[in-house]
This record gives C-alpha cells, sequence and structure tokens, in this order.
C-alpha cells in the first residue's frame, strides 16, 4: 500500500517540531543553568523544565534557593512549585513584545539568629530575573504566596507568617502611561493568621538607579499576640490581648525620603515578667518598656515621621529603604515612652514629596496635552 504524499509531508512535519522543540529546551535548560549559577552567595536548583509552545512559554519547577552555606534539612530562602515566564500578551496590543513572569505558590523564607543571617540581602534578584528571561520583563504576579519570618532565638522559631500572597506588578518596560513620574505600579495583599489584613499599593520609576517611589500601606486587625514570641525572648513582656492598626506612607524622590508610620493599638493588656533568660535586644526592649509603661491605656496610637536621605544604590536599594523604615520605627517607641499621641486620621494623608510628585506628574501631563494640540493643529494646517 502505498503511503499518500499528505501523510509524509505530516509525519516530516511532526519530526521538525518536535526536534525544534527539542532543540529549543536544551538551549533553555542550558541558559537557566548557566544564569543561576552566577548567582553570588546562593545556590539555586530547578528540578525540571517544562516548554509550552502554544502560548510562548517555559516553566521552572520545583525551584529552590538556599544559601551557599546551607546543610540538609535547612529551610531555603526560596521554594516555588513553578516559575512561569510567558510572552505578556496584553502588551502585544501595544505593539510591544515584552515577558510575564508567574510565581505559583512560591514560599519566602527570612531567618535571623543563625550563624549567617537570611534576608536575601547582596544579591539583585532583578538581574537574575532579567538573566533568565529572552525578553524584557513587562509584568510580574504572585499567587497564593506565604512569606514566613524565623527568628531561631525564640522558642516558636515560626515568629511570623503571612499568607495568601497575592501581587501584581506592571508596567515595568512603561509601555503604558510613559509620560508619568512613575509609570510602574504594584499591588500585593496578604493575611496573617488571625484576621490580620495586609495591602501595600506601589507606584515607582525603576529605570533611575535608585529608583523613585511612592508607597501606601496598611496592615489592619493584626492580632498582637502574635507577636509573643518576640517580646517573651526579647523584652520580657507579655500581650494578653490587643488589635494593631499600622499604616505607612512612604515617598522616595531623587535619594530623599519622606513620610511617615501610624501605628494604633486597642484593647491593649500587656504584662511584664523577668526571668534573667530574656536575650539582649535594645529595639525590642524599648518597645516593651513602651507597651509596660502605658498598659493602663487601652489605645495607644502615634505617628511617626520619616525623613532623610539614601546614598545606596542597586542592588541595596531596596534594603536601604528596609533599614532606614524599621529603624524609624523601633525608634519610635522609645521616643514615645512618656505617653501616647491620638491617633488622627490617616486616611487621604500625603507626605511632601508625594504631592510634589503629583504636581510634576501633572505638570508632565499638561505638557502632553499642548503637544497633541500642537501636533493636531499641525496636521490641520498641512491638510
Amino acid at each position: 500500500m502505498k503511503i499518500p504524499k499528505s501523510i509524509w509531508i505530516l509525519l516530516a512535519l511532526v519530526v521538525i517540531l518536535v526536534g525544534a522543540r527539542l532543540l529549543l529546551l536544551n538551549y533553555i535548560t542550558r541558559h537557566v543553568n548557566n544564569a543561576l549559577a552566577g548567582v553570588q552567595g546562593y545556590t539555586c536548583k530547578v528540578d525540571d523544565i517544562d516548554l509550552y509552545l502554544y502560548r510562548g512559554a517555559f516553566q521552572l519547577q520545583d525551584v529552590y534557593i538556599y544559601k551557599t552555606e546551607a546543610q540538609e534539612g535547612d529551610i531555603p530562602l526560596l521554594y516555588a512549585p513553578a516559575i512561569d515566564l510567558s510572552i505578556d500578551w496584553n502588551a502585544l496590543l501595544d505593539e510591544a513584545i515584552v515577558s510575564k513572569i508567574t510565581f505559583e505558590r512560591a514560599r519566602l523564607n527570612f531567618i535571623e539568629g543563625a550563624k549567617s543571617d537570611q534576608y536575601g540581602t547582596g544579591v539583585d534578584w532583578a538581574a537574575v530575573l532579567k538573566e533568565l528571561s529572552p525578553l524584557k520583563i513587562n509584568q510580574v504576579d504572585i499567587v497564593d504566596g506565604k512569606f514566613t519570618y524565623y527568628d531561631l532565638n525564640i522558642k516558636s522559631r515560626n515568629a511570623f507568617t503571612l499568607y495568601n500572597w497575592n501581587g501584581i506588578i506592571e508596567n515595568l518596560c512603561h509601555i503604558a502611561d510613559s509620560t508619568s513620574a512613575m509609570p510602574s505600579t504594584a499591588h500585593f495583599t496578604a493575611a496573617s493568621s488571625d484576621k490580620g489584613t495586609l495591602d501595600v499599593k506601589l507606584k515607582f520609576n525603576a529605570s533611575k538607579a535608585v529608583p523613585d517611589l511612592d508607597i501606601d500601606l496598611k496592615f489592619a486587625d493584626m492580632d498582637m499576640k502574635m507577636l509573643n514570641g518576640f517580646f517573651n525572648t526579647y523584652a520580657e513582656r507579655n500581650i494578653e490581648e490587643g488589635e494593631l492598626d499600622l499604616y505607612t506612607n512612604l515617598a522616595l524622590l531623587d535619594n530623599k525620603v519622606d513620610g511617615y508610620i501610624k501605628y494604633e493599638a486597642t484593647r491593649l493588656q500587656v504584662i511584664s515578667f523577668t526571668d534573667g533568660k530574656a536575650a539582649s535586644s535594645e529595639a525590642w526592649r524599648s518597645i516593651g518598656v513602651f507597651l509596660a509603661a502605658n498598659q493602663d491605656k487601652e489605645q495607644l496610637a502615634a505617628r511617626i515621621p520619616l525623613a532623610g536621605t539614601i546614598h545606596e544604590v542597586q542592588p541595596a536599594t531596596w534594603s536601604a529603604v528596609w533599614q532606614f523604615y524599621s529603624k524609624a520605627f523601633l525608634k519610635g517607641f522609645e521616643r514615645k515612652r512618656e505617653g501616647t499621641i491620638k491617633l488622627k486620621t490617616v486616611s487621604n494623608e500625603d507626605t511632601a514629596l508625594t504631592r510634589k510628585m503629583e504636581k510634576q506628574l501633572k505638570k508632565e501631563q499638561r505638557k502632553e496635552r499642548r503637544r497633541k494640540k500642537r501636533e493636531a493643529r499641525r496636521k490641520e494646517n498641512d491638510s
């Protein structure tokens, strides 16, 4: 029986496609391994890589990132069952060929108190992601993530956990709204093990060495008993009852930081004890003393101003912002030991830098409108 020519052509196409897929998968595997091998101070492992030609994507499966000196059984900095790198099909509508990265059920773990603390600092992780993707990255999605902070000095070790971490970072390539002073946006939500909820919104310009950014953060209804591991170990205090609301607005423009932190603790009940075993931590002790000094009050509130300058450039920028933020927060408790400040409304309160950014943005928008009008008039005159 003679096989029709069309069948031979179909078989040839199948062989070509299968061969092309294998070659492409081998290339991607080498590319990924080379990119991850260059991460200083960390060992990155990928169990498998899958290729999905029909949607222009490849997926890293069971990704582990450990510190180089980690031993068997140690907690990884990151574990992700799947990291998906694909073409950003929405950006194609704007005639841009860029990529999107999705972290599915990723587990991020910070550790304090080990021989070498684990915070992921010292590595430009954004550059690592850029190295992994063959296209410029325009969007990053986080789906059902989990963040855990471990402190090996306290009995529970697992000091703090955020669940249901979801987020999206958009317009990293400035495809849309490219005239804005801060064209990129991000929005993250998460929940603590009780009823506490975290909501973070950012606007930023990542094209600068030290990015301009505006952060609006709200952590509402957190049960303060969740922090008893810290208070018991470092401050010799125990929270019997209390809920915490935390608000932050922080702006970074041309290396200058301006903003505030506001917190409100309600239904607060604190007891103190001394067993001589508490570890030394002046920051947590200052918080403990502050709480103990004001434990007769059911409601504590304060506003801590943030102001200063950040000189570090990438990759240290984000860690520098965090260090600036955390130190200001802890120092705020020291300043408020003698009493409390009535918490004013926090909604719609902007910093001076934020207002300056908005004015700059409006000015740019007016310029863009005038430019478009001039172009329209020129076209009318030409016609």
